[in-house]
């Protein structure tokens, strides 16, 4: 997390402050990031491959990335819109595994 200490002079207790500038930034971090963009290319090279279990894979850890998103809702919608892409990343990775075979 990207945040910097501050100490009590009065007692030398830690204190953790979020720069309020990075509060979306630390949601994303710069390896998962790297991964979307990763899975954009191999979902690019499933469709035009035509394969389909890959561009499941693909497509799930995509959605799966997009949970991060959700902090910018409502805290009642982003916990429905949460579980919708969560239950939707299961379903498509099973899938994906099921096509391989």
């Amino acid at each position: 997390m990207r945040c910097r200490m501050d100490f009590d002079e009065e007692d030398d207790d830690k204190k953790r402050v979020t720069h309020p500038s990075l509060r979306i930034q630390e949601s994303a971090s710069r390896g998962e990031l790297t991964g979307a963009i990763l899975a954009g290319i191999i979902l690019l090279y499933g469709l035009t491959e035509k394969d389909i279990s890959v561009c499941f894979l693909a497509a799930a850890f995509l959605l799966w990335q997009m949970r991060v998103l959700t902090v910018l809702l409502k805290p009642r919608l982003a916990f429905f819109i949460r579980n919708m892409l969560q239950g939707i990343c299961i379903s498509l990775f099973i899938g994906a595994i099921l096509l391989m075979f």
